[in-house]
Formats: structure tokens, C-alpha cells, sequence
């Protein structure tokens, strides 16, 4: 698989987080006005730090021989819960294994962050992170239009932490 490491979202990372997102989204003909593409939370500093750098959120980042490749956040719902969001593998690098690196490590961070419950949603239009997403035991909870597209709602319960 070659060398990828992940490891925290670093301030110097933001504009390589934003192109991500970017591309990742038009790679599946996702674009800005269609009722799915938004990005605030990324392009608003003051958002971006409320809902990724708190003491029960993370951003994590991943690198291929020192290139920015992956994203993917995981952020506070309520005290039992937590969203994985923005979760990006770069076109180049799907199919590689490292979305399913990237998936297992936010799923460590929500467990020792003391979270029981994943949420996690993808449109129709991304069937291989919905694949992703299914093979790690994600349960469809509903879906709704959105736009042009279909956005399919996903729930995972974490195992009980020993004590």
C-alpha cells in the first residue's frame, strides 16, 4: 500500500483539505448549487475550529509519501453520539485501502473519546464509500432527495468500552 501515515489536521493543511473536498465531490459530479455540495464548515475558519478542533471532535489528514490524500472529520452530535463527515480519499488513491485506514482510525478516536453511536451519510451518487461504509457494519436508517441525488443515512453502534 505503500507509505500513509494519518495523523491530526495541522492549520498549514487547510487550503490541501479544501482542494480535497473539492475534487473529491466534482469526481462524482457533486458541485457547488446542487442542494448536496456545501462547504462552510471548511471554508469558515471559526466553524471549521468549532466543529473539528474541540476536546470531542477531530480532523484527521492523510498522507501518501508526504502528499495530502485523505480527510475526514469527526464531530459531536450530543454526549452519546458522533457524525463522521467530510471523508475524502483522492480519486488517484481510491481502491487502495486507505478510506478503510481512515474509517478505523475515526472510529478509534470516536470510541476513546467515550462516543456509543457513529452517524455518518453519502449520497448515492458515492457507491464506494456506501460500500465502505456497509462492509464496517454502518446500518442504513433512512434516506431522502437532495438535490439532484439520493442521501443515504448511516448508524453504527460502537462496542462497549471495558472499564
Amino acid at each position: 500500500m505503500g507509505e500513509f501515515q494519518l495523523r491530526a489536521y495541522r492549520a498549514e493543511d487547510h487550503d490541501q483539505v479544501l482542494a480535497l473536498h473539492r475534487t473529491g465531490l466534482a469526481h462524482v459530479g457533486i458541485r457547488p448549487g446542487d442542494g448536496i455540495y456545501y462547504e462552510h464548515d471548511l471554508t469558515d475558519p471559526d466553524t471549521f475550529r468549532s466543529l473539528y478542533l474541540g476536546a470531542r471532535s477531530r480532523f484527521l489528514v492523510g498522507e501518501h509519501h508526504g502528499r495530502l490524500i485523505a480527510i475526514g472529520g469527526l464531530k459531536q452530535i450530543d454526549d452519546r453520539t458522533a457524525e463522521i463527515v467530510r471523508m475524502r480519499v483522492h480519486p488517484d488513491f481510491q481502491g487502495r485501502g486507505f478510506g478503510r485506514r481512515l474509517l478505523v482510525a475515526l472510529e478509534e478516536e470516536a470510541h476513546s473519546l467515550g462516543y456509543h453511536v457513529i452517524q455518518l451519510d453519502s449520497s448515492s451518487l458515492q457507491q464506494r464509500a456506501v460500500h465502505l461504509y456497509r462492509s464496517h457494519g454502518y446500518q442504513e436508517t433512512h434516506r431522502r432527495q437532495v438535490g439532484g441525488a439520493e442521501v443515504i443515512y448511516f448508524r453504527k453502534y460502537l462496542p462497549r468500552q471495558s472499564r
